[in-house]
């Protein structure tokens, strides 16, 4: 079963097909069909925010990324993974909306 979820973060998350096309917005649809399964499934929020930092919607990827991060503190069964594909959930740089788009 480990392998097997493994192998599932892998290929679907990791190494996205859609995200290695440039094709944020199926990638992102089917980060957020896993969110809808499984709401607290940090890496699913991490890509999710690639997706939409991609899509230069900065305040959604940093909702993303936010998501991502308290998952991964807040359940430990996570970390196994991000360390074993190098996900940089942890020293993700965040955006700041205002620093990026001057008001």
């Amino acid at each position: 079963m480990e392998i097997t979820y493994s192998m599932n973060i892998e290929l679907n998350f990791v190494y996205n097909s859609n995200i290695r096309l440039n094709k944020f917005d199926v990638a992102l649809e089917s980060f957020l069909n896993v969110i809808k399964v499984k709401e607290d499934h940090a890496i699913a929020h991490y890509y999710a925010g690639v997706c939409h930092e991609r899509l230069y919607n900065f305040n959604a990827a940093s909702f993303e990324y936010e998501k991502a991060l308290h998952f991964l503190n807040q359940d430990s069964f996570w970390e196994k993974y991000v360390s074993q594909f190098n996900i940089p959930i942890r020293t993700k740089k965040y955006f700041n909306v205002t620093e990026i788009i001057p008001i």
